[in-house]
């Protein structure tokens, strides 16, 4: 997840697609994702790059979270996986539901439909 929000978040900005945001909108109000799941470690279906990506983009953005990410990808490496679980606590300061209703808010707000 991590690899592939990160790729797709900097392609997105070489790249715009003026689409996006309806995806990820349309995507929101299916109400089909699962943060622990998307974040497990194991690989993601390409469906959910958008997911990944705007979690990135989350993550590198918000004032909260982005002054934690070097630990994060420091505490991944150390781990030899990118599960984000064993880190929410400890580092994020956070659990699965505020990050789940912090990431929702960032997707509306930082990709909203025009």
């Amino acid at each position: 997840w991590l690899q592939e929000g990160l790729a797709t978040y900097y392609q997105l900005q070489q790249y715009p697609q003026k689409n996006v945001p309806e995806i990820i909108q349309a995507g929101l109000a299916r109400d089909d994702f699962d943060l622990r799941k998307l974040t497990s470690g194991e690989r993601i279906a390409t469906t959910d790059y958008w997911k990944a990506a705007t979690l990135c983009s989350l993550l590198l953005r918000d004032p909260t979270y982005q002054p934690k990410l070097k630990e994060l990808i420091a505490a991944f490496q150390q781990a030899e996986n990118t599960k984000l679980e064993p880190h929410l606590a400890t580092i994020l300061k956070t659990d699965f539901e505020k990050l789940t209703a912090d990431w929702k808010k960032h997707c509306r707000e930082a990709f909203p439909v025009k």
